[in-house]
């Protein structure tokens, strides 16, 4: 995957699926603006319900083995990622800055810094679940204005009950979401636990919606990670404080 650069024209043609960047089934593109200048900062593929279909099978194939493996191990993982976050915050802040058009200082306390400390809020809270029922497939869909916070939050919540994802970024400001999952890749996550598809809202988040492998969508809101975000992610009621 090419790394976002100060003055140079981002271009994305895949979309992350079964652990791999492939091609998108769709050949046409979608032009991410630079808010503060109206220019072309990247381009990223339209995703289709094609490129949906894939994702969802690739998190339902992962679904079982991630499910069934030891909380303490998904901690782990979680654990690593907020590393991996916090190695890479004033990258992660400029990108966001890029797309969104705020200030660094803002990208770092408002977008970043809160994403962490998802990762390890649900990294302490994982160990608490006993006993647990994931719900399945997690379609994780972010607004345009927290393109990194609101998809971390679910992120980090269903990875922590055992479920797997599809992620699904905002067109208008996807880069953040690229970047979050190439550390994905990095902590070795297991293949199809988090998979990505970038495109309009009314064709991948509509392909979401309605596919049969989907088990619940989740459109985050306000406030901070803790039990219940868990808890909405578990087929019962099973964290204990």
């Amino acid at each position: 995957m090419p790394h976002l650069a100060t003055a140079e024209l981002i271009t994305h043609t895949g979309v992350h699926v079964g652990g791999r960047w492939v091609p998108s089934a769709s050949a046409e593109r979608i032009d991410v603006l630079d808010p503060r200048t109206g220019a072309v900062l990247a381009r990223v593929p339209a995703g289709s319900s094609a490129d949906v279909d894939r994702a969802v099978r690739a998190a339902r194939d992962a679904f079982p083995a991630w499910a069934a493996s030891p909380v303490a191990e998904r901690a782990g993982f979680l654990t690593a990622i907020a590393a991996r976050l916090t190695e890479r915050a004033d990258e992660l802040a400029a990108v966001v800055s890029r797309e969104l058009g705020s200030p660094l200082s803002t990208s770092r306390r408002v977008h970043v810094d809160p994403a962490v400390g998802v990762f390890r809020s649900c990294a302490d809270l994982a160990p608490r679940l006993d006993p647990w029922k994931p719900v399945g497939v997690v379609a994780a869909v972010a607004p345009s204005d927290h393109p990194l916070h609101h998809l971390a939050r679910p992120l980090a919540a269903a990875l922590a009950a055992g479920c797997t994802l599809v992620l699904a970024p905002s067109a208008r400001t996807p880069l953040s979401a690229y970047r979050l999952v190439e550390l994905l890749d990095a902590v070795r996550l297991p293949p199809g636990v988090v998979n990505l598809v970038v495109g309009e809202a009314a064709t991948v988040g509509g392909a979401l919606a309605t596919h049969p492998g989907v088990d619940l969508v989740c459109t985050p809101g306000s406030g901070q990670p803790g039990v219940a975000d868990l808890q909405e992610f578990l087929g019962t009621t099973a964290v204990q404080r």
